[in-house]
């Protein structure tokens, strides 16, 4: 089993003042990362949220409590 948490930070409006996801997250999993941070070759101009892999447990929480829709849990 492979867990994933896909994150679209074009949804994520400002993970900084919002953060339910990251207070919700038994593992503490979720990042946040200035505007100068590049991932996956992309810029972005705000700060940005990521998920370590290597932390979820998959329990879905982050997902459930997302109202911007911008987290999501995929296990494979």
């Amino acid at each position: 089993m492979k867990i994933n948490v896909e994150v679209d930070n074009t949804r994520c409006i400002n993970p900084l003042e919002c953060g339910k996801c990251m207070r919700v997250c038994p593992t503490m999993a979720f990042k946040t990362y200035p505007p100068e941070v590049r991932k996956k070759g992309m810029n972005y101009d705000k700060w940005i949220l990521d998920c370590l892999p290597f932390e979820c447990i998959g329990c879905g929480k982050c997902e459930q409590v997302c109202s911007a829709g911008a987290v999501k849990v995929v296990i494979t």
